[in-house]
């Protein structure tokens, strides 16, 4: 049986020797690749990770969607199926988040453990937000959109 480590999601450790890398996660599966496209932290406790499944046997197979979710600073990690394959992630706190997909805005309110499509918006590459309801979602091409209701409705 092969085993593979795909990913790991490391953390900084300042110990006696001074400060170094730990691995926190690792993923193994003999059938299938695991890709994150980012990850957030919005606390020392709380992060979330985004990304997707790639079958190994079957390379043309859709990528299954897939969000990876601490609450105790990584030491332990929860996978949660997602709709679609997110590519960027902002944290406004330990509960509320965007996800930017390639058609669409998602929210968490929920640290990652569920999420709310809130408007189809293509090719975004990097959501920020300055609280609740006001923020910009920046994508290609040469696009930039403002957002004051929480990511209900966009305007460039």
């Amino acid at each position: 049986m092969r085993f593979f480590y795909l990913a790991a999601v490391l953390a900084c450790s300042a110990a006696v020797a001074g400060p170094h890398w730990v691995r926190q996660f690792v993923y193994v599966n003999s059938d299938a690749d695991l890709t994150i496209n980012d990850l957030k932290f919005s606390s020392s406790e709380r992060g979330i990770a985004v990304g997707f499944l790639a079958q190994r046997d079957k390379p043309a197979a859709k990528p299954k969607p897939e969000a990876l979710i601490t609450s105790d600073g990584g030491a332990h990690w929860t996978m949660v199926p997602t709709k679609d394959v997110g590519l960027s992630l902002f944290l406004l706190d330990d509960s509320i988040g965007w996800m930017a997909t390639p058609k669409a805005i998602w929210q968490t309110v929920e640290a990652g453990r569920s999420w709310t499509k809130l408007k189809d918006l293509r090719d975004i590459h990097q959501l920020y937000f300055l609280d609740r309801n006001h923020g910009f979602a920046i994508g290609a091409p040469k696009a930039v959109y403002e957002t004051k209701d929480g990511g209900k409705s966009w305007k460039p």
